[in-house]
C-alpha cells in the first residue's frame, strides 16, 4: 500500500470526489445545513457542546445534520446528501475525534435494502479509488469487499453468546451494550464486511418500527474489521410518536444525571406538515478513509487532529 500523504489530504480528496460522483449518478442533490443548531437532538449518549454569545437563544454545535436534512425532505427534496463536519464531546481515541467528517444521505424510498446497497457500493468504490482493488487491510489482515456482504440479525449475534437480545435490551440496557462492545462488535466484519440488522425496538431512536415485527426497528449498522462505519434506517415520520420518543430520551438523560436538550420544535412542525416515507444513513468518512488507507489511527488521516492542536500562548 502507498504511503499516506501528510494528513491524508490527497486520499481524502479522491474519496470525496468518488462519493460525489456516485451521488451524481444517482441524481442526488448536494445540500448544506447549519453547524449551529437550536437543538442537537435528544440522543441519550451523545454529548453536544453548547455555544454561547452568538445569538439571543441557546445554540449547540450539531452532532449530525440529520434533523435539518429531514426538514428538507418535507419541502419536496427527494434525494439529498451532505458531506458535513460534526462535533461530539467526550469522543477521543484511535477511532474517534471530537470533530469529524460525516456523510449523510436520504431517499424518499423507505427501503433498507436500497440503503444497504448504497453503502456497499460507496465503500467498494472508495476502496477501488484509493487502492485499485476492492479490499482493505487492517492489523495485517486483508478484508475483501467484493461479493455479497454478510447480513446478521442482532438476535442471532447475541444467541451465539448465550443471550436473548430482546430480554436483555428490555431489562438491562447497560449489559446489552457492554456485551455488544466487548464480545460482539470486535468480531464483526473480518472474513467479509457485516451488516447488522433487526435492532430491538427500544433502540429505534428515530427509526421506524418494523410493521411486521414490532419487536425490531428497520435499522442496520455496517462493520469492516470490527469498525462501525455507519448507522442507517427507515425513518420515523409520525410526529406524535417522534415527539414522545424525544421526551422519553430527555427524561432518561435526566435520570442519568445529564442535562436534557430542548426538543427541536421546528423538526416536529416539519413532520406535522408531512415527511414522505424515507430512509437515510450516516457514514463516518474518517473511519472509511482510515480503513482504505490502512492507517492505524484516525488521526493519521486528519490534517489537524485535536491531539496536535496545542493551546496557543498569549502574546
Amino acid at each position: 500500500m502507498k504511503p499516506i500523504s501528510v494528513g491524508g489530504v490527497r486520499e481524502r480528496h479522491h474519496m470525496l470526489r468518488t462519493i460525489r460522483a456516485y451521488f451524481q449518478e444517482q441524481d442526488f442533490l448536494e445540500v448544506s445545513t447549519p453547524m449551529l443548531v437550536p437543538s442537537p437532538g435528544t440522543e441519550v449518549h451523545i454529548e453536544s457542546p453548547q455555544v454561547h454569545g452568538l445569538a439571543a437563544h441557546p445554540l449547540w454545535l450539531a452532532p449530525s445534520p440529520e434533523l435539518q436534512m429531514k426538514q428538507l425532505l418535507t419541502q419536496g427534496y427527494e434525494r439529498i446528501f451532505q458531506i458535513a463536519h460534526a462535533v461530539r464531546a467526550e469522543e477521543q481515541g484511535d477511532r474517534h475525534e471530537p470533530e469529524f467528517a460525516m456523510l449523510e444521505w436520504y431517499r424518499t424510498t423507505p427501503d433498507l435494502n436500497t440503503l444497504m446497497d448504497d453503502t456497499v457500493e460507496l465503500v467498494r468504490r472508495t476502496a477501488r479509488a484509493l487502492t485499485g482493488a476492492e479490499t482493505v487491510a487492517l492489523n495485517g489482515r486483508s478484508i475483501p469487499l467484493s461479493g455479497p456482504w454478510s447480513v446478521r440479525t442482532i438476535e442471532s449475534l447475541y444467541a451465539e453468546h448465550g443471550y436473548d437480545a430482546f430480554t436483555l435490551a428490555q431489562h438491562n440496557e447497560t449489559e446489552f451494550f457492554q456485551v455488544y462492545v466487548d464480545r460482539i462488535e470486535p468480531r464483526l466484519g473480518w472474513g467479509k464486511p457485516t451488516l447488522v440488522t433487526e435492532w430491538p425496538a427500544p433502540f429505534a431512536s428515530m427509526a421506524q418500527r418494523n410493521p411486521k415485527n414490532p419487536r425490531v426497528c428497520d435499522r442496520f449498522e455496517a462493520y469492516v474489521g470490527g469498525i462501525e462505519l455507519c448507522n442507517g434506517f427507515v425513518e420515523l415520520t409520525d410526529p406524535v410518536e417522534q415527539e414522545q420518543r424525544f421526551r422519553e430520551a430527555s427524561e432518561k438523560r435526566v435520570r442519568l444525571g445529564k442535562s436534557p436538550y430542548p426538543i427541536d420544535t421546528q423538526f416536529i412542525a416539519a413532520l406535522k406538515r408531512g415527511m414522505p416515507p424515507s430512509s437515510g444513513n450516516a457514514l463516518g468518512l474518517d473511519r472509511l478513509l482510515m480503513l482504505c488507507t490502512g492507517a492505524p489511527r484516525i488521526q493519521d488521516i486528519i490534517a489537524f487532529p485535536q491531539r496536535s492542536m496545542a493551546p496557543l500562548r498569549s502574546p
